[in-house]
């Protein structure tokens, strides 16, 4: 849900995670609702504002 919100409160970001495969779409919903506290799911979303922005997966950098 929060992923959702924040996709549909900021335009640029809703457009970069809209071109990402569905396969890459679903890890970074995965990676947000496994966070358990809400403070560490805040703070996954910041991490990952800057990886859509860019265009990347949420793992491209280990592959």
């Amino acid at each position: 849900m929060e992923l959702k919100e924040l996709i549909s409160n900021h335009e640029a970001i809703k457009f970069s995670f809209e071109l990402l495969s569905k396969y890459k779409q679903r890890e970074y919903c995965e990676f947000i609702t496994a966070a358990i506290r809400d403070s560490t799911k805040k703070s996954c979303m910041e991490k990952v504002i800057p990886m859509l922005l860019q265009g990347m997966g949420l793992n491209d950098k280990y592959r």
